[in-house]
Formats: structure tokens, C-alpha cells, sequence
């Protein structure tokens, strides 16, 4: 079992040394976007760090599905160096900075909130103006990175000696997956639905096991299907709607789920879930559609049969925390989603096999 063709085969590439073009700066290697077709891999000088910064090297940065949707949808402004599931070694610190010391494994988020805002007030931290604009700098796919300060306070994290730097990587978007399970506020025995089982459906199905949630997963590629097995779902089909709809309601004593998680789809996708969820059920929006995706919904359903429907984006500190001590102590397992290690020139080549799904986790190694 595994992912076919060309993903089948795990390329390695080990980091050398940086190289040292003069006494003034080193060489820093980057992989800068253009355009979804043009992606390129240029210098830049090392940044200059503060005193409560840390510099870090960077040994593994995934590639996220968002970074593939802001590539593929042009939905950011080029040159940008994007990459934010980062885990590197520190080679510098500021002379303020006491939690950590050269030569210490890190693993760094790459938003932090201002805590005082409005949104902050509501715990909305995602939403926080601050929290979207903050960011490493300049970006994962680089050789190294400048940790701001705040972030070297709230969202870097020393590695635990049993995790290597690529399970480390994990930390980010698990959190993400762990702040949207519990808003769906489940209770041991309930029946939930992941559409799409890519990377972040696979640790879902994983976190509501602990959470006592039997899973139905489903997608359309057969070795998903059964990665979707193997991480603890208790029924995965194929995405054909009357199948998905008579195996909902033959494991929810005809009810529907308690929840559907959509990790993938189109508008449709969202009217379908309709018809999957029981009344009072959740519908969790944790991805992005495609652009020009509509839902022709009629609120009347969502009155009549108390549904809520919400999406969940990003994460916050906290969860960034208990993220960790997940990937720490075993409870969710992210090794058999690594499928590719990629040198910085491999870029490209890492969202194609992204896009035509030949991957699950493509991890740059600068």
C-alpha cells in the first residue's frame, strides 16, 4: 500500500554547509514565487537579528495546502518566499533571549496574536489583524530563518528528543486540526464524517480515535482510502454520493452524522453535507474551494434543523502546545504522510506532485 507512481519513490537529499561568500554575509538560499509556472531559487543576505530574535536553520519546511492554493490561485503578491511549517536548529540568539541556546532543535508557527484586540477579546486569535499580518522572516523555504520576537516568545518550541525535525513540521497544521475538532464538541460514541483525506483529513481521523469518534472517511483516491484505514476510520468509501449517503445512515442508526468535516470539495460538497448531517449537527469548513465555488443554500434547513455551520482556519498558541505533546508522546502518528524530501531546487517539482495528488506531504529541505 502507499501512493503510486512517482510518489512511491522517497527521495533524500542531505543539507551540506552553508557556503560563505565573504566576511559580510552568508549565502542564503531561498526559493522565491513568481508565478505558479515560474518559481526560482535565488541569494539573499542573512537577516540581521534582534536582541530577543532568534536565527534559525532551517533542516524541514512542508509544503501546506495553502501555500498550494496561494501558487496555483496566484492569491499572493510575487516575489514571495512562502513556507510555514518550519523546524530547524538555532545558530544564533539575541542577547536577550534566555529560553533557548545555539545548537537547540526547534520547531516555529509562523503568526502570533496581539491578545488585546477585539478579535483577541473573542478568542477569535485567527481573525486578529496582527495575527495574519506576523511572520517569520523571510519565509520556511529558506535556508534560515529570523524569529521574531514574539514568536521566539508564543510560537517556537524546543523539539522533543523523540521527534525528528519532519515529524516536527507537523506541529502547525495538527493544531489546526485540533482547534477545529473541538468546536464540534463531540461526545464519546459519536459518528463523524471527513471529506477528503489528504494530510490534514488523515490527522482528523486520528484526533477524534482520542476524542472516542467513529469516522467514516471519504475521497477519492484509493491508496487515501486506505491510509484512511490504517489512521482508524471505521468504514471508508469511494466519493459517490448514494454510497456516502447509505453507509451515513447505516452507522448513525439513520440519523446522519454529528458532524462532517470538509477538508476538500466545491460548493456542492457543502449542500451535500446537508443531507449527511443530523438535525442539531455541526458542518466544519476547515479548507478552501476552488475559485468562482458557489452553495445554493437555503437557510430554511439551517433554522428548521438547527445545523451549525462554521469554518476554522488556523490556529492559536494554545493548541500549538498540546499539539506538540500529540506528536511527543506517539497518540497521533504523522511518519507514514511523509512521502517526499526535496532540496530547494526541487520546489516545482514538489507542487506538481502535490497537484496531481502523486504526494501526501512534501517536505523542502533547504
Amino acid at each position: 500500500m502507499g501512493v503510486e507512481g512517482e510518489a512511491a519513490i522517497f527521495t533524500t537529499w542531505s543539507p551540506g554547509p552553508p557556503i560563505l561568500l565573504d566576511k559580510e554575509f552568508r549565502n542564503l538560499r531561498v526559493a522565491v514565487y513568481y508565478d505558479k509556472e515560474d518559481i526560482r531559487v535565488e541569494n539573499l543576505q542573512e537577516p540581521e537579528i534582534g536582541p530577543g530574535e532568534l536565527l534559525v536553520r532551517v533542516r524541514a519546511s512542508g509544503i501546506c495546502g495553502t501555500d498550494l492554493v496561494k501558487i496555483l490561485n496566484r492569491k499572493v503578491i510575487p516575489p514571495a518566499i512562502l513556507g510555514h511549517e518550519i523546524a530547524g536548529e538555532v545558530v544564533k540568539t539575541g542577547t536577550q533571549v534566555k529560553r533557548f541556546k545555539v545548537g537547540d532543535r526547534v520547531v516555529v508557527a509562523h503568526h502570533v496574536p496581539c491578545y488585546n484586540c477585539h478579535y483577541c477579546r473573542h478568542q477569535n486569535y485567527a481573525m486578529c489583524r496582527f495575527y495574519k499580518a506576523s511572520n517569520v522572516d523571510p519565509g520556511g523555504f529558506s535556508e534560515y530563518i529570523r524569529v521574531p520576537e514574539l514568536h521566539t516568545n508564543q510560537t517556537t518550541f524546543l523539539i522533543p528528543p523523540q521527534l525528528s525535525y519532519d515529524q516536527a513540521i507537523f506541529m502547525e497544521p495538527l493544531a489546526c486540526c485540533l482547534k477545529s475538532v473541538r468546536r464540534c464538541n463531540f461526545q464519546p460514541g459519536d459518528t463523524a464524517l471527513v471529506i477528503g483525506l489528504g494530510p490534514m483529513g488523515l490527522m482528523m481521523v486520528q484526533l477524534m480515535g482520542l476524542f472516542q469518534v467513529q469516522v467514516i472517511g471519504v475521497d477519492l483516491i484509493d491508496y487515501r482510502l486506505e491510509m484512511g484505514l490504517q489512521a482508524g476510520a471505521v468504514k471508508v468509501v469511494k466519493a459517490q454520493p448514494e454510497e456516502v449517503k447509505r453507509t451515513v445512515l447505516e452507522l448513525s442508526e439513520g440519523r446522519g452524522v454529528d458532524a462532517v468535516i470538509l477538508t476538500a470539495g466545491t460548493g456542492e460538497t457543502l449542500i451535500q453535507a446537508l443531507e449527511l448531517v443530523r438535525d442539531g449537527g455541526v458542518i466544519n469548513c476547515f479548507a478552501s474551494v476552488p475559485p468562482g465555488s458557489m452553495a445554493l443554500l437555503d437557510p430554511n434547513v439551517l433554522y428548521h434543523r438547527e445545523i451549525t455551520l462554521y469554518g476554522s482556519y488556523s490556529s492559536a498558541p494554545t493548541d500549538l502546545a498540546h499539539a506538540l505533546k500529540y506528536l511527543e508522546t506517539g497518540k497521533i502518528n504523522v511518519t507514514p504522510l511523509i512521502t517526499h524530501r526535496l532540496p530547494l531546487e526541487y520546489f516545482s517539482q514538489g507542487i506538481q506532485l502535490l497537484t496531481e495528488k502523486k504526494a501526501m506531504k512534501v517536505i523542502m529541505v533547504p
